[in-house]
């Protein structure tokens, strides 16, 4: 054995009993810098990001809202895993969001922006025309938009989408439009895959590493009749193919999951409808990635639900969210993931307004960061979500474009319980609205241009005699028609009082008239009064 002494310049050990001392001492200082290291490791390791965002979801279809309970208290719903984060998390009773139609919805959480922002020339061309934007289903993303996906791939993220696209442009003018072809007749199935290949391009350039199990948009709008129907099995499917490729290539992941329940067709049976169908035809065989959806009902039965109710539907999403929980666990990666569950619009009667039943939705986020068991009243819109997720992922905030929201990070993680805003801004159709405290104001301005063209009828808010403005608003709504609308949301969420002309009010009137033009002045075109 070599002697070290004469290598290293040292004297030699004499008698090594002399140090054994010190090894307890050494011991734990090893410890205590492997944990302070692993400690800093886990801290430099961005968390994973799922974000589920359903599509026309009732209050009742949430159990942690009053409505999902019934009179006695009982939940309306079985949904074991997401009951689960609610418990565990934090649910944001004060969530809004700023739109209320599937598109300009998905436009506000993809950008962080507000859609009067969208740059989409048809939508651009409208402006002009009327001189004031008009939020209906018009505000697409186009190619070269900044989107949350985009960032987060810039951080180092592996980015996926599993489920309904409905707001990136496809650009290669393919359009599908054979509703009654056969998507097993090779010339029906080879136009059906290059329709749906524009959309997979359009996102890949949107900044989605994986966009396999997608459906371009509505299931009516854009698929062969045999194959509307929704396949939450298939987009679990891809969203476990996500999560197995981040974890292969050592990536956090962000996984968007914008499904198509609740939205029409299918009705409470929607889990019945055909197994193999999928956006690009048909499956040779269902993946077996969640519990059968032959055993939806008669566990219904079991947990005493009607089985021919919304719980049916409720049930099969919840069985995509324990499946997707489960391989995050079997992956090492659920510790630090943090989840945010949220439908795009409203219903009961608000879908297409900006009534409180449809721009005020249920939400909760579960996760690593999170203090969870806790219900927030803050303020808080959706816009507010990306600029949320790139705090949690990371990236410096002079490093983050111009966005419209605020991050409520503080918020979830309980370093701070101060509002990030003091108000919220609404706007759809011919509507602008601000929600400051227990106050929702509503201004009704409809363009030069639709007062010419409707005459003496009467407008309708979105400005178009469409399927959605016909719809439960206006039969909903007592001062549907009114140009000025003041509510008192705490007392009359069901804003059947409109206190514009009540004297005592005129203050509350005055700022939040004040607040109103001061988001409207920021934004794109004009809003009569409120606008120099």
């Amino acid at each position: 054995m070599k002697n070290l002494s004469r290598s290293t310049g040292c004297q030699p050990v004499q008698d090594s009993r002399q140090f054994t001392g010190w090894q307890p001492v050494l011991r734990l200082c090893l410890l205590l810098l492997t944990c302070w290291f692993g400690n800093a490791a886990q801290a430099a390791t961005p968390p994973n990001i799922v974000l589920l965002f359903t599509d026309d979801q009732a209050r009742e279809q949430f159990n942690f809202v009053a409505e999902g309970r019934d009179a006695s208290g009982k939940r309306r719903n079985l949904s074991p895993n997401l009951d689960r984060l609610a418990r565990e998390g934090v649910v944001l009773d004060q969530f809004y969001v700023p739109c209320t139609l599937c598109v300009p919805s998905r436009y506000v959480l993809m950008t962080g922006t507000y859609a009067s922002r969208c740059r989409e020339p048809s939508f651009v061309a409208q402006l002009q025309r009327e001189g004031q934007t008009r939020i209906i289903q018009n505000a697409r993303i186009t190619s070269g938009v900044t989107t949350v996906a985009k960032l987060l791939q810039q951080q180092g993220y592996f980015t996926a989408i599993s489920g309904k696209n409905g707001v990136f442009m496809a650009k290669g003018g393919v359009h599908f439009s054979n509703k009654r072809g056969d998507p097993r007749d090779p010339d029906v199935a080879s136009k059906l895959h290059a329709f749906v290949n524009q959309h997979r391009d359009a996102l890949h350039e949107a900044g989605f590493d994986f966009a396999e199990t997608i459906y371009p948009g509505n299931l009516k709008n854009c698929l062969p009749l045999s194959i509307q129907c929704h396949n939450l099995d298939w987009n679990t499917f891809g969203a476990l193919q996500a999560i197995d490729l981040a974890a292969e290539q050592k990536k956090p992941l962000f996984l968007y999951l914008p499904t198509t329940l609740n939205h029409a067709p299918g009705g409470v049976r929607k889990h019945e409808a055909d197994r193999l169908a999928t956006a690009d035809g048909y499956l040779d065989e269902l993946p077996a990635v969640m519990p059968p959806r032959d055993t939806i009902a008669q566990r219904l039965r079991d947990a005493g639900i009607d089985p021919a109710s919304e719980a049916a539907n409720v049930l099969w999403l919840d069985d995509s969210v324990g499946a997707i929980l489960d391989k995050l666990s079997e992956r090492g990666q659920l510790d630090n993931t943090i989840f945010f569950y949220f439908t795009d619009n409203g219903m009961n009667g608000g879908k297409g307004s900006l009534y409180q039943n449809g721009v005020n939705v249920p939400a909760l986020v579960w996760g690593k960061p999170v203090e969870g068991g806790r219900r927030l009243d803050q303020l808080i819109s959706s816009v507010d979500v990306v600029p949320t997720l790139l705090e949690l992922a990371g990236l410096p905030e002079d490093e983050r474009p111009h966005l419209d929201g605020y991050s409520f990070a503080a918020l979830l993680a309980g370093r701070s319980e101060s509002a990030i805003r003091e108000s919220v801004y609404l706007e759809m159709g011919c509507m602008r609205g601000v929600v400051k405290g227990d106050y929702k104001y509503l201004a009704f301005r409809a363009p030069e241009i639709l007062r010419k063209r409707f005459g003496d009828k009467p407008i309708p808010q979105l400005g178009e005699p469409n399927a959605a403005a016909r719809q439960v608003p206006v039969r909903y709504a007592e001062h549907y028609h009114d140009a000025d609308q003041l509510y008192n949301i705490r007392d009359d969420r069901q804003e059947r009082i409109n206190r514009i002309e009540d004297p005592q009010y005129a203050s509350i009137v005055e700022d939040l008239k004040a607040e109103l033009s001061q988001y409207v002045t920021r934004l794109p075109g004009s809003f009569e009064d409120f606008t120099p």
